[in-house]
């Protein structure tokens, strides 16, 4: 089986509920987060700040999340419901520092109809019940240990469960594809249940019989009880910062209530406050056939658990807009609507209303939870509210509310939840923007702090600030016409001031990756040449006061491995930069010839920097002024740069130093301060140069004629100790002091190529600890070797250059050696040779050409950059020196990995306080450790990470410690070229925002590599309200469609000089050009008026000739003869790379789009405008637009159509208003192309809705919104045309020329429907080896794969049918559905040709199932691409290819990559079966269950996936868990027939389900196993292979 590797690159953010309590400790205040299907708890540590204690992943969804405390506890629970009907409650063991599950469950009624208004929780006041509204007309009641008496718990297990049915009701079909993609539907809806199951018990942790014999003792105890106890997840706990399990503990069975209520629409159910002496009451908003909204009450009844109407109430009608209660003391309950709120009770007979702002309420949470009297409302506008409740109390009769009043605080993101925590703080969890904490004043904030606290950063990343000139003109804002309608929103006087920022992404409804094949080259800092004797003077960007340059080098450079999505919603919009790795941002730059090294220290301070990027002490106090130096290697000569550090504010002035003790006319090797930091070393290759700092004279040379040599060729400076290689083979040690002293001297047989001197200890900011070793690499063996110091003698220890691969034995040696051979390689791709011996042959390219001595986290290390861009990593075990004895190495652990293709030079530098080295290369990147301490000493190594750098060609590197160029590197690039840069903390993502204008959510967006543009399409939200708009700042467009939409008022928009009132539309399109590096606005066209953009993308469009036409002037013989040879001509009037943008018109009375536009918009570079050329009218939306073959396919409604840029008909003559320049909006006009159009090529039906397109070579692939994918071939047909003669012969017949007919033909579809959204062309493997591809199955795990008898029959005529599926020719497609699913599709090789298709029927012509899987996240966008360099891991060369990028509802960027290895994939897949088994998460929800394909059609197992998230887990493990997934937990349980036993039925039962033909007839091989013996099953695969195997996964992303 080929497998799909899909992994989160960027993890879901979208916050679905908060709450807050005291959940981890009695003294503390806790938040805790659902993010998809992730809990994130935090401790609310001071007022301004958030502590994350721990991130935990449950096996589902979070739909509903509530927290409660029992009157027995000190710390609550949290009751945590699913999508998929499941249920959990969660504590927290302080002991393990982990949640702990108390009971688990799982609600399944067989014929019930789930909730169209998604699942309501609720939880009793007092803590004795809970209600969940799942289904239409049913509540189930949860009773909780505690007041309920012994005879009504005996009377509510008596009773069965039951189950009811009913109607739901949909949207149109265009509503629904905008609500999907934008997220503006309801959050919390559930997807439909299984139809069919039995109800689980809750408070019962489920019985996995089999699970309990494979956890093993040592995780925790399980008590021997009615319930039975499963360990749950292993979890990596930040808090603590090592794995820990997650136990469930066993509590009493109480059973669960079925009741019937009428309601079948219900929209939202409370307990109400009636206090602990009487008996629950559920109140109940629902909706009735009328539409109109009523408020039921419940009482539930103590002997038997009915559900009683409370007498005392009446069941008098709401506003017709309410949609949620708030219960409020003495029985009342708040009724929230979108104009009033209405408090109703039994106590008063007249309903208490109050007006407030129309816009619907998203979320609400009292400040004082016990009084309630103060209560927060967020609604859909972005507005948070204060409502005021006042209370009156007369006599003995309960608190009646008496008046309500409401006060507006200020703009915050739109909520899905708001959680109050402690001193006027607040938590504002979005869906639609970034999450907020904030804090609320009594006092309006003034301007000055409103503009200070807008300017925070983003955590964890930055949030780049505004343009800076509030002058600017800016088109988003300020658009034309209808435009001008659009509300700022804005209030004057806000209460909220913003403390803390958390970066969300969601909803993705577009993204573009930016790939190292789009790398813009441009430098965004003005290039200065130096050349001898000039001085240079550089002054530095303004980059903390202008952000315009800041944002220029944080969306320039490279560019590489980022992802730009459209994110955010109504008033949080703005474009994300997800780049892959750490930026750097450049602050001034210089072009030197010839430069091959720097290298910067700092002079005069009391710190200073070296080479080795480390502070110390300074001794010197007497030095009052800073002066930084940039010592520069040429060729043949040497140059220094420095400067003075400037007073603050004043400009850096960058000048060349001759400084008399220095020999500048030799090439410098290498140079730093000695340990007291009084004299500076110069390495050169006749002399070591020791010069004074105070005065720069020369103190002290030594030259290697003084031991008999004569050239020095490497050299390492440390301090005071310095390490020489002379003649290539002679190893000299140094030390320098007042004076040069030698000290010892070693040789060696082979000569060395690079030389190390450092120590491994963890450097203190107030000394530099001595080295006790040098490391050296050699040019002739790939090996390297270790001298001790002082005396040089070499230390016994093996530290060999070959690849560390192949831990198959035995018989498989031979696959050893030859993947060890093949893995010593570059990436293929990339153009490297295969070695064909059966050993490594050292050559330049892979032998050391830099070695480092370095301690990441708390690991020794040795690094060897080879010359072919390959890394080797030793992690070495230190031992403590004894008195009288040399310390001892050991080598731990050994790794290799490639970074690039050119020679690496590894750099130590200070990355924000953490010590991580820079690798330069032509690919280069950014090293640091990711700490993991377990108790075995083998596992506590820490896990070396790598984020690639987002600059090109990076040759070394040299840090610099400046005031004015704080935290920077001096970098030099193989070019020659110096820059001085700031690198961005080392972490494997980095996310920039980029905000638009509020309410103009951004749609689509679209790439212009050549020009760095990017187009951009938003929908402008327009304020409900009508208001004149001058005909005058229309645009013809405007006036045009208000004629069509308004023809009474068509002489009044004629006369351009008058007022027309119009009732705008509730949204306008606009399409912009943006500048991809600094994302300013070059250009805005509004569209019409109810037209919203639906596609967008850059072509290149050929030219082509009129069919059949003769030469008309502007088509020359030659063009005529490409046009009959290529079907269309290469002409100068080439359109290349144009904006070409899809709409939709949806008029306000009907239910679809009735028509649409295609524009194509060129950008004039010397104009600076836009031009839109041509406009193309569709009868339908056009949903997608790819380029194809030079012309241009389109999705409109059911139709596929080709669109070429074709000669217009000579004797056509465009009208004097098509000839006219019209203005349509900012810098663009409108002027159609004189001699070209867009004209319909062919075009073919296709289903209901074609909403994506995926090209294939000459295959088209289209998703449709219901009808799933269907694959189209294009041909192209040459068909003989006989015309009639011209002018008087008219009636005679001409020449016969051949015609080119164009034509798209059906060839493959998948029959079973699905609500596809997007899909994606899966591109062909490397390897065509189908044993690589698809290897053997095990004997006794292969199942059957067949068909009945018939259809076997029928299959004998076409013997390679069905191995035609093993074939990697087949072409593949992945697809995502609205159910959060994804699957793949595959069309055999042969099947859809023209000799083909007369040969099969149509059951046969079918798109066959290969994967199917529950992603948990709609995805909106799939892209090919990667966020890593294409370079091969390797030890497994070429196997895992990341090929696409995806973008969620949620706010999720994943990688989709291939694993062209099915060996590999399949040991993957049984790492991630053993992990969903023997580790279950909180909660103990199935991970099947989970991960299974769920739809309205059809439920069935996942296949063909690996689940990334899952199985990268597996290297946060403790050795002995990881030890304990590797071998099924076999080798740590007692009873081991036992276990046989337990593994053999559950294979059993697993090849059951899984080897199986569907009953649509799709061939598919699942290879699916169960817990079983990694090692065994596998060929005796080791342990630390597959540790190796995963930590090669992970760089994919």
């Amino acid at each position: 089986m080929q497998y799909q590797y899909v992994v989160s690159a960027h993890k879901a953010n979208s916050v679905t509920a908060s709450v807050s309590g005291s959940f981890t400790a009695p003294h503390e205040l806790n938040l805790v987060v659902a993010k998809g299907n992730r809990l994130e708890v935090h401790t609310f540590v001071t007022p301004q700040q958030l502590s994350l204690v721990g991130e935990y992943q449950l096996n589902g969804h979070i739909s509903t999340l509530h927290f409660f405390q029992p009157a027995d506890r000190l710390t609550g629970l949290l009751l945590v419901t699913s999508e998929k009907f499941q249920f959990a409650t969660l504590s927290w063991d302080a002991t393990e520092h982990c949640i702990a599950t108390e009971s688990t469950g799982e609600i399944v009624e067989i014929t019930g109809r789930p909730s169209t208004e998604g699942k309501i929780v609720c939880v009793d006041p007092e803590a004795r019940l809970i209600a969940m509204y799942a289904y239409q007309g049913i509540v189930h009641l949860f009773p909780m240990p505690g007041p309920l008496n012994s005879q009504a718990l005996a009377a509510w297990r008596s009773l069965l469960r039951s189950s009811y049915s009913a109607d739901v009701s949909g949207m149109n079909r265009h509503q629904q594809h905008q609500e999907q993609r934008r997220g503006l539907g309801d959050l919390g809806s559930s997807t439909p249940a299984n139809n069919g199951g039995d109800e689980k018990w809750p408070y019962a942790v489920r019985d996995h019989t089999a699970s309990k014999l494979l956890v093993p003792a040592y995780l925790k105890q399980v008590q021997e009880s009615s319930t039975i106890g499963v360990a749950g997840n292993i979890q990596s706990s930040k808090g603590k910062g090592k794995a820990t399990a997650h136990p469930a503990r066993s509590t009493d069975i109480h059973p669960v209530l079925t009741r019937y209520i009428r309601e079948l629409k219900v929209l939202d159910m409370q307990f109400l406050r009636t206090g602990a002496k009487q008996m629950p009451e559920l109140a109940v908003l629902f909706e009735d056939a009328n539409m109109a909204r009523h408020v039921h009450v419940y009482c539930v009844s103590d002997d038997h658990g009915e559900l009683k109407p409370a007498s005392s109430w009446m069941s008098a009608p709401v506003e017709g807009s309410a949609t949620k209660l708030i219960p409020l003391p003495g029985g009342a309950v708040m009724v929230v609507g979108d104009e009033s709120l209405t408090v109703v009770s039994d106590a008063q007979k007249q309903p208490l209303s109050i007006s407030k702002g129309q816009a619907p309420v998203t979320a609400w949470q009292w400040i004082d939870a016990e009084k309630r009297e103060r209560l927060l409302l967020a609604d859909d506008e972005g507005v948070l509210s204060l409502v005021v409740v006042v209370y009156t109390k007369a006599g003995g009769s309960p608190e009646k509310v008496s008046e309500l009043v409401v006060e507006r605080l200020g703009d915050i993101p739109i909520a899905t939840s708001l959680s109050y925590l402690s001193d006027g703080c607040i938590y504002v969890g979005s869906h639609f923007g970034d999450q907020l904490l904030a804090r609320l004043h009594t006092q309006p904030l003034s301007d000055k702090e409103v503009e200070q606290s807008s300017h925070l950063t983003l955590h964890p990343t930055l949030a780049m600030p505004s343009n800076g000139r509030s002058d600017q003109f800016n088109p988003l804002e300020q658009p034309l016409g209808l435009g001008s309608v659009v509300a700022s929103r804005t209030t004057p006087n806000t209460f909220i001031e913003p403390l803390e920022i958390f970066q969300n992404l969601a909803p993705i409804v577009d993204l573009h990756v930016v790939g190292i094949n789009e790398s813009n080259s441009s430098n965004p800092a003005a290039d200065g040449g130096i050349s001898s004797g000039m001085v240079a003077d550089i002054e530095t960007d303004r980059l903390m006061n202008a952000s315009a340059e800041d944002k220029k080098a944080v969306a320039g450079g490279s560019n590489y491995g980022s992802v730009v999505t459209c994110s955010g919603e109504r008033n949080r919009t703005s474009l994300r930069v997800v780049r892959n790795g750490v930026g750097i941002q450049q602050l001034a730059h210089a072009s030197i010839d010839g430069l091959v090294g720097s290298w910067s220290f700092t002079v005069g301070s009391e710190r200073a920097s070296t080479d080795n990027g480390h502070s110390m002490m300074d001794v010197d106090k007497e030095h009052r002024i800073r002066q930084v130096l940039i010592v520069l290697g040429l060729v043949h000569e040497t140059r220094i740069l420095g400067w003075t550090e400037p007073t603050q504010g004043a400009a850096v002035e960058l000048e060349e130093l001759c400084l008399p003790g220095w020999r500048l006319r030799e090439r410098t090797i290498a140079c730093g301060l000695t340990a007291d930091r009084s004299h500076a070393v110069q390495v050169t290759p006749t002399a070591v140069v020791l010069v004074s700092t105070s005065s720069w004279q020369q103190v002290a040379v030594w030259t290697p004629s003084q031991i008999g040599l004569r050239t020095i060729t490497a050299a390492s400076i440390h301090g005071s100790q310095l390490a020489l290689a002379v003649d290539g083979t002679t190893v000299a040690y140094l030390q320098a002091q007042e004076s040069l002293a030698f000290v010892a001297q070693h040789r060696l047989e082979h000569p060395v190529s690079c030389i190390n001197i450092h120590p491994w200890a963890a450097l203190d900011a107030d000394q530099r600890p001595e080295a006790s070793f040098v490391a050296l690499g050699m040019w002739e063996i790939n090996d390297i070797c270790l001298l001790r110091l002082p005396s040089l003698e070499q230390v016994p220890i093996a530290l060999s250059l070959a690849i560390p691969g192949g831990t198959f034995t035995g018989k498989n040696d031979a696959v050893k050696s030859e993947r060890a051979v093949e893995a010593a390689t570059a990436a293929m791709r990339l153009g490297a040779k295969i070695e064909s011996s059966s050993s490594l042959s050292p050559s330049g390219d892979n032998l050391p050409r830099s070695i480092l001595m370095c301690t990441l986290g708390h690991t020794p290390y040795l690094l060897v950059g080879m010359g072919d861009g390959r890394m080797h990593q030793y992690a070495l075990r230190l031992q403590a020196e004894q008195p009288h004895s040399p310390p001892v190495l050991d080598v731990c652990e050994h790794k290799c990995v490639t970074l690039g293709t050119r020679p690496l030079i590894l750099t130590p530098f200070m990355n924000h306080g953490t010590l991580s080295v820079f690798a330069a290369s032509d690919h280069p990147s950014v090293l640091f450790a990711n700490q993991r301490q377990t108790a075995d000493p083998l596992s506590s190594i820490n896990r070396l990470l790598y984020a690639n750098v987002d600059a090109a060609d990076i040759a070394q590197v040299a840090p610099i410690d400046s005031t004015s160029f704080p935290e920077s590197l001096c970098l030099v690039s193989s070019t020659g070229g110096l820059s001085i840069g700031r690198a961005d903390p080392a972490q494997r993502l980095h996310v920039h925002s980029f905000p638009l204008p509020s309410w103009a959510a951004p749609h689509h967006l679209a790439h212009y590599q050549e020009a760095e543009l990017y187009g951009v399409a938003t929908i402008h939200t327009v304020d409900p309200d009508s208001l004149a708009v001058s005909t005058a700042d229309m645009s013809f467009w405007e006036r045009e469609a208000l004629m069509e939409s308004n023809p009474q008022q068509g002489s009044q928009i004629q006369d351009i000089r008058g007022q027309v009132v119009i009732r705008p539309p509730q949204e306008v399109g606009r399409f912009s050009i943006l500048d991809s590096q600094s994302i300013d606005c070059h250009c805005s066209v509004l569209l019409r008026p109810y037209e919203i953009p639906e596609s967008l993308c850059v072509a290149s469009l050929k030219c082509l000739p009129r069919p059949g036409a003769s030469a008309s002037p502007g088509d020359s013989d030659a063009e005529m003869m490409a046009a009959a040879d290529n079907g269309f001509a290469e002409s100068p009037r080439s359109l290349d790379n144009v904006f070409v943008l899809g709409t939709s018109i949806v008029m306000p009375e009907a239910d679809d789009a009735s028509s649409g536009r295609i524009l194509v918009a060129q950008w004039d570079a010397l104009l600076r405008r836009m031009r839109v050329m041509a406009c193309f009218t569709t009868h339908g939306a056009v949903y997608s637009l790819v380029p194809f073959r030079g012309m241009l396919l389109a999705a409109a409604n059911n139709r596929l159509l080709l669109l070429g840029w074709q000669r217009r008909d000579p004797n056509v003559v465009l009208s004097a208003s098509q000839r006219e320049i019209r203005h349509v909006g900012f810098n663009a006009v409108y002027l159609e192309d004189s001699e070209y159009e867009l004209v319909v090529m062919c075009s073919q039906q296709t289903q209901i809705a074609s909403l994506s397109i995926a090209v294939n070579g000459d295959l088209v692939a289209v998703g449709d919104i219901m009808s799933s994918a269907s694959v189209y071939r294009y041909e192209e047909v040459r068909v003989p045309v006989q015309p009639r003669a011209a002018g008087a012969d008219a009636q005679q017949q001409g020449p016969v020329i051949e015609m080119l007919h164009r034509r798209l033909v059906p060839v493959a579809r998948d029959y079973a429907g699905a609500w596809t959204t997007c899909v994606a062309a899966i591109p062909p493997p490397l390897t065509l080896d189908s044993e690589t591809l698809f290897p053997k199955y095990i004997p006794e795990e292969a199942g059957t794969v067949g068909k009945q008898q018939q259809q076997q029959q029928q299959l004998q005529q076409i013997p390679d049918y069905v191995t035609a599926f093993r074939n990697p020719k087949e072409k593949r497609y992945l697809v995502a559905d609205a159910y959060s699913n994804l699957f793949r599709l595959a069309m055999a090789e042969k099947v859809g040709t023209a000799d083909r298709r007369s040969a099969l029927s149509g059951d046969q012509q079918r798109l066959h199932v290969e994967a199917r899987w529950h992603l948990g996240d709609q995805v909106n966008v799939i892209r090919p691409g990667s966020l890593v360099m294409d370079v091969s891991d390797p030890e497994f060369p070429n196997v895992f290819r990341p090929i696409l990028v995806y973008g969620t509802l949620r706010g999720a960027v994943g990688v989709v990559a291939n694993v062209e290895n099915g060996k590999l994939g399949r040991i993957l897949d049984r790492l991630q079966t053993n992990m969903a088994h023997l580790l279950p998460t909180p909660g103990i929800w199935d991970y099947e269950q989970w991960r299974g394909y769920n739809s309205d059609q059809r439920n069935s197992r996942a296949f063909g996936f690996l689940d990334g998230d899952l199985i990268e887990q597996f290297l946060d493990l403790s050795h002995e868990i990881q030890q304990l997934v590797f071998s099924g937990g076999s080798p740590l349980l007692a009873d081991k027939q036992t276990v046989g036993q337990a593994e053999h039925a559950r294979k059993a039962q697993y090849w059951l389900d899984y080897s199986r033909v569907e009953a649509e007839g799709e061939v598919a091989v699942l290879a699916q196993m169960a817990v079983s013996d990694i090692g065994q099953r596998e060929d005796d695969v080791s342990l630390e292979y597959v540790i190796r195997l995963v930590e090669s996964m992970t760089r994919l992303h």
